[in-house]
């Protein structure tokens, strides 16, 4: 098992490929981290919302993902997989900036449930344009081990997204931390879409 994690990592490293998405995956995962954590409260104490809208509020979210998934798998191979999963992480980064920082100009808690829902079409995007792109950019014999290494880098960020969190929200504000996980999408999206091919 030592052996196989080493040769995974070793992979990861080595081609340019695997170790763009393994960077992609260790800045969305510390982004996830922050928005899991702060998601409730951001929709408590900045937009105001009760229990009820923070269930509404998760529920447009799988809304816009199932949307997107439809509208990905209605156009297939019109996108190449690194564009998708490059501009869809970009778009998806855009949506939550938005998301995040109308509460600072207008109260309402109508544009929330709009923006998270719209933020879930290029998120499914994304996905799709990651799971195609992590099937192809290694062989068959070293598939199985790069999956490993990218779901355990996105959960171990994503835990260190959580303790941070919970530092930065206290010190610098609920929004201001939200905002770290936009920019995150936005920097990872322009890496993929324009890092090194090889």
């Amino acid at each position: 098992m030592g052996a196989q994690w080493s040769a995974g990592v070793c992979l990861a490293m080595r081609e340019a490929g695997p170790r763009l998405l393994v960077t992609y995956l260790l800045i969305t995962g510390l982004g996830e981290g922050i928005f899991a954590t702060l998601a409730a409260p951001f929709v408590a104490d900045v937009l105001g919302g009760g229990g009820d809208a923070y269930g509404l509020f998760l529920s447009v979210q799988a809304v816009g993902g199932i949307a997107g998934g439809l509208l990905v798998a209605a156009h297939p191979g019109n996108v190449s997989p690194r564009a998708l999963l490059g501009w869809g992480t970009v778009v998806f980064g855009l949506l939550d900036l938005a998301l995040f920082t109308y509460p600072l100009v207008v109260t309402a808690l109508w544009p929330a449930f709009v923006l998270i829902a719209a933020a879930g079409v290029p998120a499914a995007a994304a996905m799709a344009g990651l799971t195609t792109l992590a099937q192809t950019v290694t062989g068959d014999e070293h598939r199985g081990r790069l999956f490993g290494i990218l779901v355990s880098a996105q959960a171990a960020t994503g835990l260190c997204g959580m303790a941070l969190a919970g530092v930065l929200g206290d010190v610098a504000g609920i929004v201001p931390t939200l905002c770290v996980h936009a920019a995150g999408l936005i920097a990872a999206g322009l890496l993929v879409r324009f890092g090194a091919r090889r």
